[in-house]
């Protein structure tokens, strides 16, 4: 008897723990090449009561769970957890990735615009254009290709140009070739 007793209660403390765990996303900025989606779970290791579950790479949305009973946490509404876990982020990505709520993801109403770029030879290359535009007013997503020799960006025509991300990109040092650039919506 004391036997299932004390199963029963390891039981009841192991489903409690893991009750305790909570399921975050988040759009996740810096996410600009897949190579970065291994830079992100690396993280893990250096996180604290936190940790990538699932990154969405078309998305940039990215699944955390957070140990909602730890210190971390403890105190604080879980509409407020992307705010700590966005702390963790940029202090262990040395600022190269941020987190914004998940509602800021919405690709619905933006234009997607292609621009071929030259030069990029580099992880480094590739995030020097893609730091050329990812903060402009009305860019939701950024993705650079030294590969495909491209920088596609997901636009809001009625704050930004594609024409404005030509001049950003020229401003960085990235060449801008006549080859690809297309815009669909």
């Amino acid at each position: 008897m004391k036997n299932l007793i004390l199963i029963y209660l390891c039981s009841f403390m192991a489903l409690s723990a893991a009750a305790q765990d909570e399921k975050i996303t988040c759009k996740v900025k810096g996410l600009f090449s897949q190579e970065r989606v291994e830079d992100l779970k690396s993280l893990n290791d250096r996180l604290v009561d936190v940790k990538v579950e699932e990154v969405d790479f078309a998305t940039s949305l990215v699944t955390f769970t957070c140990v909602a009973n730890s210190n971390t946490f403890k105190n604080v509404k879980k509409e407020k957890y992307w705010e700590h876990v966005n702390n963790q982020i940029r202090n262990n990505s040395n600022h190269s990735f941020y987190l914004l709520p998940e509602d800021k993801a919405n690709l619905t109403n933006c234009k997607k615009v292609e621009i071929a770029v030259g030069g990029l030879d580099c992880k480094a290359c590739e995030f020097g254009a893609y730091r050329a535009v990812y903060q402009m007013k009305g860019v939701e997503r950024t993705i650079v290709s030294f590969k495909e020799k491209k920088l596609t960006a997901w636009i809001k025509e009625d704050q930004v140009k594609k024409e404005d991300l030509e001049k950003a990109l020229k401003n960085r040092g990235v060449t801008i070739l006549t080859a690809v650039n297309k815009e669909s919506k």
